[in-house]
């Protein structure tokens, strides 16, 4: 037998799904933060049981386990990284301490951007004494200007580690030109500090992180990197030996936020950030090319976060360039995701002006919501949801985990009902509205500024709580189809399964392509192709060296280009991946110019002042089997074999029925169900208004339409 394993690791919950030939099986274990091996292998041997085999039996078989994580966003969000210097050029220490004019707002939400007289830049994570400039120059054109002292760089490394810090950055002005300075600066650092002794120091070169234009942003890139490096690879060590030890031989693939996996020693940590979300994604576009569906809205819900994403022409690696992680902006592409903090455990408060809000903070898995009967005292979204009707306490999770209607109710009274003066019922229906128009409106607003209609797109709702919330905020959203997953509360999980092996390779380098002055094309190809050659090289060689056969691998060439004078740059697939006439510039240009007009209108583009590549990146991927879901024929429409029972839910219309609830399990394709109905599996539900009806496909996987009146 052969298998597949994919593993995400959320804020609340640890899922796992596993394809086992041609079966597939989840697991869902709750996230052990002590630890986050035990809830890795609980979810796992949860998944195993299910196809009817041991965790050995599954791990021996694994082709590959591809991972998912958190564990670098929670170090950042905690400020759990070790004690870092900074060596950079003298007369550029305050780089990262400047920022960029909107360096303050980076990473805060809108609420908060409004209120700028609390506006603060965010705490450095390398305090300004820990910084130290050398003497050297390197010019524009990679020339060495003033050379590189030895003497002086050993004095910064001694001054650093005699203040204690566990590791040290090295960001060099025009080091993405040419790296020679930041190279010696790590040689000499690790001649005084090999690695085979206890007092080694780790060294990270921005030339190596993110060898791209923009001091502020490369120089950001290298400390998150080594800031978060040390925590997931004691993480990785811990997990790779924990799987061994249970008869996996292989590699793990780690699921990046570029869009695909690789492995661990080819991922840097800042690759990690929002991977989850990514994963998603990636199994989304899967899906929707499988269901022929051009535009899908993205919606994941789970304890913690509501997750926003999109698959526009069946593409799903839509990349944001200016990405902002945390609070810093980094030069890292990474495929565009949203995250809010509205969950399923997302605290329900009132704050000094006596309004009610939700989020962001969460009560995670421990302790949990007030339900859960682990010292939670705040009313969450799942309370909520619990005291309206649309869980039964008896089976949440499929009886796994019992919760208390009675602790759920006396949180929403004791924190929201009194001080807004309503009943318990009318303070949980708040808060149900107030978070699923938070997330409507933050569906509408992310899809219109990036030039869509969303009455255009089917809306993909999984993670644990989106499908029982996913109606109401589609709602707001002026959605009116919905895809809802068998699989739907361990998606991320499946959507590693989807990734392919993924490696990226990127280089700033200024070349003009056209010339307005003397209306010309370059004749400059050598410098085009000696960048495009060795990004090439790069990946062809780490292929290599990760084991893999680089002959199947496809290779892309895309490039950052601008009108000359323009400041933010749009990413184009080049249709040349070298350059050998005037010929293939035109080409590019044209591609750049069509681009352009697609993006902002049909007369945005301004070639007369001059065409400009200033980067260059190199993709190479290696495709890999996807999961395949198998169909089955429709039968009767009729879902009645299918009903468990009827309980009252207070809906969001404000309306209080006995609604019809049916045991997904026991639905066939074909089944067609109108609101109000409650849809029960063993780790969610679905929640069907009036005005919606739900219909099961032949691929077992709920679609939900609003009826037009």
């Amino acid at each position: 037998m052969t298998a597949t394993i994919g593993v995400d690791i959320g804020g609340t919950f640890t899922d796992s799904c596993v394809v086992l030939d041609w079966r597939m099986a989840q697991g869902k274990a709750e996230t052990t933060s002590y630890d986050l091996t035990v809830g890795i292998l609980k979810s796992v041997e949860e998944a195993a049981g299910k196809l009817g085999c041991t965790p050995e039996d599954l791990l021996r078989s694994a082709e590959s386990v591809r991972y998912s994580t958190t564990v670098g966003t929670n170090l950042l969000i905690e400020r759990r990284g070790p004690r870092l210097g900074l060596i950079t050029t003298r007369g550029f220490e305050k780089t990262i301490f400047i920022g960029r004019a909107h360096n303050w707002a980076d990473g805060l939400s809108r609420q908060e951007k409004f209120d700028r007289a609390r506006g603060r830049r965010p705490e450095p994570l390398i305090p300004q004494d820990l910084v130290v400039g050398i003497l050297e120059r390197i010019d524009r054109d990679g020339e060495t200007v003033v050379p590189l002292d030895p003497r002086e760089v050993v004095e910064a490394v001694e001054f650093l580690v005699g203040r204690g810090v566990r590791g040290i950055v090295v960001s060099l002005l025009w080091s993405f030109v040419n790296p020679a300075h930041e190279r010696e600066v790590k040689r000499i650092i690790l001649e005084r500090y090999p690695e085979v002794y206890l007092g080694h120091l780790p060294v990270v070169l921005s030339s190596e992180v993110a060898p791209r234009i923009d001091e502020y942003k490369r120089t950001i890139t290298a400390i998150l990197h080594a800031y978060m490096r040390s925590g997931i690879e004691e993480h990785f060590l811990e997990l790779g030996d924990a799987l061994h030890e249970r008869g996996y031989s292989r590699s793990m693939l780690v699921a990046r936020n570029v869009g695909g996996v690789a492995s661990a020693a080819r991922t840097a940590s800042v690759e990690l950030y929002a991977s989850g979300p990514v994963s998603g994604i990636t199994g989304a576009g899967c899906l929707a090319r499988l269901y022929g569906i051009p535009k899908a809205l993205v919606t994941d819900m789970g304890g913690t976060s509501f997750d926003l994403g999109f698959v526009v022409d069946e593409v799903e690696r839509i990349y944001e360039l200016d990405p902002v992680l945390d609070r810093w902006r980094i030069a890292l592409p990474i495929v565009a995701s949203k995250s809010i903090g509205a969950g399923g455990g997302s605290i329900a408060w009132i704050d000094e002006f006596g309004k009610l809000r939700v989020g962001p903070s969460s009560a995670g898995a421990m302790p949990g919501p007030a339900a859960y009967e682990r010292g939670g005292t705040e009313p969450t979204v799942t309370d909520a949801d619990l005291v309206l009707g649309y869980i039964d306490p008896d089976y949440f999770l499929g009886g796994q985990l019992p919760l208390s209607l009675p602790v759920a109710r006396r949180a929403i009274e004791t924190r929201i009902a009194k001080p807004l003066g309503c009943s318990v019922e009318d303070a949980a229906l708040a808060i149900r509205r107030l978070v699923d128009g938070v997330m409507g409106q933050e569906i509408h607003k992310e899809t219109s500024l990036a030039g869509h209609d969303p009455r255009e797109f089917v809306l993909f709702a999984f993670g644990g709580a989106a499908p029982v919330h996913c109606c109401d905020y589609a709602e707001y959203a002026d959605v009116e189809r919905i895809l809802t997953f068998a699989f739907g509360s361990v998606f991320n999980a499946f959507g590693t399964l989807a990734m392919d092996l993924l490696h990226t390779y990127e280089q700033s380098r200024l070349l003009t392509l056209y010339d307005p002055q003397r209306v010309a094309f370059t004749q400059e190809y050598a410098r085009y192709n000696d960048v495009a050659d060795r990004l090439e090289r790069a990946a062809l060689e780490d292929l290599v060296a990760a084991g893999l056969d680089p002959g199947p691998a496809v290779l892309q060439l895309e490039l950052d280009m601008i009108y000359a004078r323009q400041l933010r740059p749009l990413r184009v697939v080049s249709p040349r991946r070298r350059i050998r006439e005037e010929a293939d510039v035109r080409a590019i240009c044209e591609a750049f110019n069509q681009a352009y007009r697609a993006r902002f209108g049909r007369g945005a583009g301004a070639p007369e002042t001059g065409i400009q590549v200033v980067g260059f990146k190199v993709t190479a991927l290696l495709p890999t089997l996807k999961p395949v879901l198998h169909p089955e024929e429709p039968g009767d429409a009729d879902p009645e074999e299918g009903r468990k029972g009827a309980r009252p839910v207070l809906w969001s219309s404000g309306e209080r029925v006995v609604t019809p609830v049916f045991d997904r399990s026991r639905l066939r394709p074909g089944h067609r169900i109108p609101g109000p109905a409650l849809i029960e599996s063993g780790d969610t539900i679905c929640a069907v208004p009036a005005g919606w009806v739900y219909v099961m496909d032949r691929y077992r996987n709920g679609m939900l339409e609003k009826r037009r009146s």
